[in-house]
């Protein structure tokens, strides 16, 4: 249970358009004001007298000032503390120590596993999605996800199972797709032959650059 008090909430609207949840904690030390992003909200810490007005200040310069700040992850849950700052690094336990990496919060027992889940539940409805665009009957088939290091997804078609790796939740729906049309490409060609990759441009005309992306850990695209 989280156990930080909360003062208010906010809104805030950007100049692209985008409106921000805000929730202002009090804070326990210091005088300054400070604020967080996280996946579709800011986390923002201030004491009884800060004004709405320097709230508003504060998190519009802390969006400007990270240009990659996306809100869309269509397995994401408001409220838990996973911060996304541009790099793939490892999830790790503790407090934020300023690394471009996940954050999550040091009483988690095990920070991968709620992600894990949420992976899975997410996979087995937008695989056989993306199938059935593809002439592809997948009805049969399991889903794993796992830390495979090598590779981030594998197809076994005669035990009719795909596995992907789990650090791909972190990344955008398009760069999913893209490792998810690679496997499913498997169903027509076994090997990563010139026919494969002419069926894989086929319905990811977009591969290469999403590939290139994936492989530097650019969880949000290109930077702006």
């Amino acid at each position: 249970m989280d156990k930080r008090k909360i003062l208010r909430s906010l809104i805030i609207p950007l100049q692209d358009g985008r409106k921000i949840p805000v929730t202002v904690y009090a804070r326990t030390s210091g005088r300054s004001l400070s604020a967080r992003l996280c996946y579709g909200e800011v986390a923002c810490y201030a004491l009884p007298w800060h004004t709405d007005r320097q709230i508003v200040e504060l998190v519009r310069r802390a969006v400007k000032k990270r240009e990659d700040f996306h809100l869309d992850r269509p397995f994401y849950v408001p409220g838990e503390s996973m911060f996304l700052l541009g790099k793939r690094l490892p999830v790790v336990h503790g407090k934020d120590d300023g690394r471009e990496a996940f954050f999550v919060r040091s009483n988690c027992k095990d920070p991968i596993v709620p992600y894990k889940a949420r992976f899975l539940d997410y996979l087995s409805k937008r695989v056989p999605e993306i199938a059935k665009t593809m002439g592809l009957d997948v009805s049969s088939f399991r889903y794993r996800t796992g830390l495979f290091l090598t590779y981030y997804g594998c197809c076994f078609p005669t035990r009719k199972q795909i596995k992907f790796d789990y650090r791909l939740f972190a990344y955008r729906p398009e760069i999913i797709d893209s490792v998810i049309i690679h496997e499913l490409t498997h169903l027509y060609e076994k090997g990563h032959n010139e026919r494969f990759y002419k069926i894989l441009h086929l319905y990811c005309p977009d591969y290469d650059r999403l590939q290139g992306l994936l492989v530097r850990g650019d969880f949000e695209g290109e930077r702006l």
